[in-house]
């Protein structure tokens, strides 16, 4: 093969990734934008009101009790991000079912679009309104607790909280494809929910937790980050302590990732050569 067409073959294979990654991100944010519209009606305000914010007003009522710093940041914010990653967690988790149980399952796996690009879009604006949504609970916090939040350090206060929720949106993607795998996300759900509260570390520190609850909380991104919030609030921690935890957090943000890719991989697997996706 001469030089010149050895050339022209590697700028055809490159001109194919470029199609392919277009192709992508145009689904993408076909996927975001479809689903973003279903999220933002009145329906879904008031369901997502309904579901957390009476459990935020009573946290941000003990928070009026007290004037500890720490005890304020944890409840203040703790609470705000506890429903955001619930109600994420709950509606991403569900996202890949429903498309299974509406028809649309079938349509996603015979395009050329992988199923996982389809399923982060969907994810992306499910998470991105929880945020937003969540914003108005931490109003309500201060406006009941009459604390205002402690701001030691405002940059890393701002680039924890920016981990944060990167961090909560990779945990509640993972749940995308586990929810479709083992068939029956009521239970699964009944059992995942109270374990992420107690262990998630949004509101109270994870080394009070008993030993065994600890090495789970360790395991979940969202306690590395939500104890870089609250050194940087606080100041109850150093810079260099604060940057550590966020690298952590990030790591494990990244593992979830691509165990995340893996499971969507069997999803597509148990129904092009199997034909079955219950039971894991």
């Amino acid at each position: 093969m001469s030089f010149i067409s050895r050339i022209g073959e590697l700028s055809g294979f490159h001109h194919i990734d470029r199609e392919f990654l277009s192709g992508n991100s145009y689904a993408l944010l076909g996927a975001f934008r479809q689903e973003w519209r279903t999220v933002r009606r009145t329906s879904s305000y008031a369901n997502f009101i309904i579901s957390g914010i009476f459990n935020v007003i009573i946290l941000a009522w003990i928070a009026r009790q007290t004037t500890n710093p720490v005890a304020i940041a944890y409840l203040a914010l703790g609470s705000s991000l506890m429903l955001i990653w619930f109600n994420s967690v709950f509606q991403v988790g569900w996202a890949l079912s429903d498309e299974r149980w509406n028809g649309l399952l079938d349509v996603s796996l015979i395009s050329r679009t992988p199923l996982i690009v389809a399923m982060l879009g969907k994810s992306l604006a499910i998470s991105i309104f929880s945020i937003l949504s969540g914003s108005g609970a931490f109003i309500v916090v201060l406006l009941v607790s009459q604390h205002p939040l402690p701001l030691a350090n405002l940059p890393f206060s701002l680039a924890s909280l920016a981990v944060t929720m990167f961090v909560i949106i990779c945990t509640g993607f993972i749940f995308c494809p586990i929810t479709v795998l083992i068939g029956e996300p009521s239970g699964f759900f009944a059992t995942v929910m109270p374990f992420g509260t107690v262990c998630s570390g949004f509101l109270y520190p994870v080394h009070i937790l008993p030993a065994a609850l600890q090495f789970i909380a360790r395991g979940l991104p969202t306690s590395w980050a939500m104890e870089a919030v609250i050194m940087s609030t606080t100041g109850s921690g150093s810079n260099w302590d604060i940057v550590v935890k966020l690298i952590v957090a990030l790591a494990l943000a990244v593992v979830y990732l691509f165990v995340t890719q893996l499971l969507f991989r069997l999803v597509e697997w148990r129904v092009r050569v199997t034909s079955t996706l219950t039971t894991l």
